[in-house]
């Protein structure tokens, strides 16, 4: 590690770089609903809350941007290559096994594979959360919102 890192030095990157990301999300959100009608609180457009939200998030991005600006100095830490496959590939596998397995097969796979990209993982932790995102899961959006995916795989 660095021995002069935080001596003198200011600006938590890591956070920073989080800040000027939600800027950049809540400017292309803005400038993306911009033909949207915006309406009154009252009587609310197609515009009116993704302009809110985006609003809110860029807000949000200026004041971590400034609240970190004068923390100490951090350095960003390398990306770790396992994590980021890992996480990328549990939202793959939840998007091809959804359709034909269903959705508690498909979120346990997303959430086993997300899991395994931390550095430690519990196998009590990798049995109950899967199980438990999955039955949450299956009552949001089948049963409450009445999504027509089905919950176990078609060929059963």
């Amino acid at each position: 590690m660095n021995e002069n890192l935080g001596k003198g030095k200011r600006g938590s990157w890591p956070d920073i770089a989080f800040g000027l990301f939600l800027i950049i999300v809540g400017a292309v959100a803005l400038i993306e609903t911009r033909d949207l009608k915006m309406g009154t609180t009252m009587d609310m457009g197609p515009g009116f809350m993704p302009r809110v939200l985006a609003s809110i998030l860029g807000v949000a991005g200026v004041i971590t941007v400034v609240k970190n600006a004068f923390k100490p100095q951090a350095r960003i830490e390398a990306v770790r290559l396992r994590s980021l496959l890992l996480v990328c590939s549990s939202f793959a596998a939840f998007a091809l096994l959804l359709p034909t397995f269903g959705v508690v097969v498909a979120t346990i796979a997303l959430a086993v594979l997300s899991m395994l990209a931390g550095e430690k993982v519990k196998k009590k932790e990798l049995i109950i959360y899967p199980i438990a995102l999955a039955v949450f899961t299956t009552l949001a959006f089948v049963v409450g919102l009445k999504l027509p995916m089905s919950i176990w795989p078609t060929f059963l």
